[in-house]
């Protein structure tokens, strides 16, 4: 018994000892970007446009472009992922067609992000550049779809495994057809687990620099639709980070790193809050 406590209280430690370091470094790094970039970030600095040769310039169109890559690709990623882990979870039966499925999406899920811009660049800004305009935001979405969807089908589905077969029996016991049971029971109950892949889909969405460099381009100017190139808020920072040589040039890259966590925080609160809504009117 006393082996036993002594083991437990050993596992606890190494347990808190894991969590703390992982906050503590996610503390440390948010206060350091914060220390050294709130206080050069503005009115003027979110308002204004970028000009490469004035140090006091802003980040607008780099705002903007990132707001448009993050909307359109989650427009176009989460409906293919939603019904992937549908059809995966209430429709197909277990057999080695479904084991190869699961198999390669855990594949695709792993696949380095600069594979997929490659694979953007060839098939969206080359091929399909009479449709897609070439280096665009669209062609950036769309490569930024494919790359998120493994993760959000493979966290989709295990929220839809986690709901009681009872709940389903039940629904059917009430006369309600099997798509009817998936609308009104299934995905609200299971809202919540998609919201989160939604929320993890959007840190993945706004962290990516190499495949929109291959397929967005690195335009500067303000985007003037889906099919015009430019900069998010993460290729923009990696442009004054790798040309940062002055001072100026190293104070707006942190600038921009703390509009960056500022964007991702009130994304995901915005996406909290339409989950909330959604969930009071269905009840």
């Amino acid at each position: 018994m006393k082996k036993r406590t002594v083991l437990d209280g050993i596992q606890y430690a190494f347990i808190f000892l894991a969590s703390a370091i992982s906050i503590l470094s996610l503390v440390v790094i948010i206060v350091f970007v914060l220390q050294k970039g709130l206080s050069h970030v503005s009115w003027n600095f979110l308002t204004n446009s970028f000009k490469p040769s004035d140090p006091n310039s802003g980040i607008l169109p780099m705002l903007v472009g990132t707001l448009y890559t993050v909307g359109l690709t989650l427009l176009i990623a989460t409906p293919v992922a939603i019904f992937s882990a549908l059809y995966l979870n209430e429709y197909a039966k277990e057999s080695k067609i479904t084991e190869v499925v699961r198999f390669a999406i855990d594949g695709l899920a792993s696949v380095p992000s600069i594979v997929y811009g490659l694979f953007g660049f060839s098939l969206f800004v080359t091929i399909l550049q009479p449709f897609t305009n070439g280096y665009s935001i669209l062609s950036g979405s769309l490569t930024l779809s494919i790359m998120i969807l493994p993760v959000l089908i493979k966290t989709i589905e295990e929220t839809l495994k986690t709901i009681p077969n009872e709940m389903r029996e039940a629904s059917y016991a009430l006369g309600a057809s099997k798509v009817q049971t998936i609308f009104k029971v299934i995905l609200p109950t299971s809202l919540n687990g998609i919201i989160s892949a939604i929320i993890l889909a959007i840190g993945r969405i706004v962290s990516e620099s190499a495949p929109l460099l291959l397929t967005a381009g690195m335009v500067y100017y303000m985007p003037q639709g889906i099919f015009s190139s430019s900069r998010t808020l993460t290729t923009h920072l990696y442009y004054l980070a790798s040309e940062g040589v002055s001072d100026e040039q190293r104070a707006q890259a942190f600038a921009t790193a703390t509009v960056l966590i500022m964007v991702i925080v009130v994304l995901n609160l915005i996406v909290k809050l339409v989950a909330k809504r959604i969930q009071k009117k269905v009840g």
